[in-house]
């Protein structure tokens, strides 16, 4: 399990619902930011992960977010929960045409994260943000899990 660490915008809705295991309901049950008509505007949400893994996927769930996801998204990991520096995961890559649908992005970063953060440029929303792993802290395989 993960925890929601910080959050630009929730004009919406509690953005702590993009970490929820459940299927969403609406366009609420998400993050969802406020509109933005500023040149190089950004939204960002931080997630911890509920420990240290090795993240090999990442999923956005679109689902209830139609016409109102973001134009595009990147994705950055960090090592420590400490100040260290962001490691872009995801360039940014546009992801209009996923509306109504989800968008898995592989990862091919072999360190462990803390943390990611999800930049939706310029602004929209998401219902779930996921995240998935081969390996536990130790470093051994294991199934397939949902951080």
């Amino acid at each position: 399990g993960g925890n929601l660490v910080s959050v630009t915008n929730e004009h919406y809705g509690p953005a702590a619902q993009v970490l929820s295991p459940y299927v969403p309901l609406s366009m609420h049950d998400g993050f969802e930011s406020a509109r933005s008509r500023v040149k190089g505007h950004k939204e960002i949400l931080v997630v911890g992960l509920g420990s240290p893994h090795v993240v090999h996927r990442v999923e956005l769930d679109f689902t209830f977010f139609v016409n109102n996801n973001p134009r595009s998204v990147q994705v950055y990991g960090r090592t420590a929960k400490d100040d260290s520096d962001w490691v872009e995961l995801v360039k940014e890559t546009n992801v209009k045409a996923y509306a109504g649908n989800w968008k898995a992005f592989n990862i091919a970063y072999p360190e462990e994260l803390c943390e990611l953060k999800l930049v939706a440029i310029p602004d929209g929303g998401v219902n779930r943000v996921k995240a998935f792993s081969y390996y536990n802290a130790h470093g051994t395989k294991r199934k397939h899990d949902e951080l």
